[in-house]
C-alpha cells in the first residue's frame, strides 16, 4: 500500500509523477485514483521473446502481458512509454517497439554495461561481451559497446519507431529526440519543471545549436566532493549554501 499512498498525496498536491514499473497489471482501487494529467508510465522491457525474456529475468510478467498493459494505459488515456534498459538484442529491441507502435508516446534505450567487478553478471554476459565490441572507458567500472555501435543501433529503432526516441547513454544523449532523455518534458505542462541543465539537455540543446538562457541556469554553490563520498552515500548537506 506504500505506492497507493504516494499516489493519493501526489493527486492531494496535484504533484505530477512518471512511474517506471514491470508490472501488467493494477488493482481497481488504482484506477480509481490515478490521473492522467499528473500521472505518466513508463514501462521496462528489454526483449519480446519468452525465452529471452526469462533468461536474464524472473518472475516479471512476459513481454506480452506487459504490451497488453501498455495498450490499456493508452486506451485510458495516459501518457506511457517504454524504457528499454539493458538493450542487449537490437532484434529483440525492434520487435517490441513493432508492437508497441501506435499506443506509446516516447521510447527510452540505454544499452547493456557490464560491470568489471560482478563476477556473476560477467558470467551472465559473457557470450554477449564476446560477439559484439564492448570497451571500457578510463576511470569506468563497465565494459560498454562502442560509441559508433549504439549509435547505430539507435537509428535502426528510429527508422521504425513512431514517437520519439530518447538515448539514455552518456555518451547518446545529443542524439535524443528531445531535451531529457525520458521524455519527460513531452508529456504535458504539468511536467514542465523538471530537472533542466544536466548533461542531457545541455548536449541536446549544442546538437541543436540551441542557445541557453544563462540567467535561468541552475548552478550547485557547493563541490559534489563534500557532499558524496565513494559509495555515493549522502553527508554533510550543511555546508551547502
Amino acid at each position: 500500500k506504500m505506492t497507493f499512498t504516494l499516489l493519493e498525496m501526489t493527486n492531494k498536491y496535484r504533484y505530477p509523477v512518471m512511474i517506471s514499473t514491470k508490472t501488467a497489471s493494477l488493482p481497481d482501487e488504482y484506477w480509481e485514483i490515478l490521473n492522467p494529467d499528473i500521472h505518466a508510465f513508463q514501462i521496462s522491457l528489454i526483449g519480446y521473446s519468452d525465452e529471452f525474456i526469462r533468461k536474464y529475468e524472473t518472475n516479471t510478467p512476459l513481454a506480452s502481458e506487459r504490451i497488453a498493459f501498455i495498450k490499456e494505459l493508452h486506451n485510458r488515456g495516459f501518457w506511457v512509454s517504454i524504457r528499454i534498459q539493458p538493450l542487449i538484442d537490437l532484434d529483440e529491441a525492434i520487435r517490441v517497439v513493432e508492437e508497441v507502435n501506435g499506443y506509446v508516446n516516447y521510447i527510452t534505450v540505454e544499452h547493456l554495461k557490464i560491470p568489471t567487478d560482478n563476477f556473476a553478471v560477467r558470467e551472465l554476459f559473457a557470450d554477449i561481451k564476446e560477439k559484439y565490441p564492448f570497451v571500457k572507458p578510463k576511470k569506468s567500472r563497465n565494459y560498454e559497446l562502442t560509441t559508433k555501435y549504439k549509435l547505430k543501433n539507435v537509428n535502426k529503432i528510429k527508422e521504425i519507431a513512431q514517437c520519439p526516441v530518447g538515448c539514455a547513454d552518456n555518451d547518446l544523449h545529443a542524439y535524443s529526440d528531445s531535451k531529457c532523455c525520458c521524455g519527460v518534458d513531452c508529456i504535458n505542462e504539468n511536467f514542465n519543471n523538471y530537472l533542466k541543465y544536466n548533461t542531457c539537455y545541455f548536449d541536446v540543446c549544442k546538437h541543436n545549436n540551441e542557445e541557453i538562457n544563462k540567467e535561468d541556469l541552475w548552478i550547485p554553490k557547493n563541490s559534489c566532493k563534500k557532499c558524496m563520498h565513494g559509495d555515493y552515500a549522502v553527508k554533510d548537506l550543511y555546508h551547502i549554501n
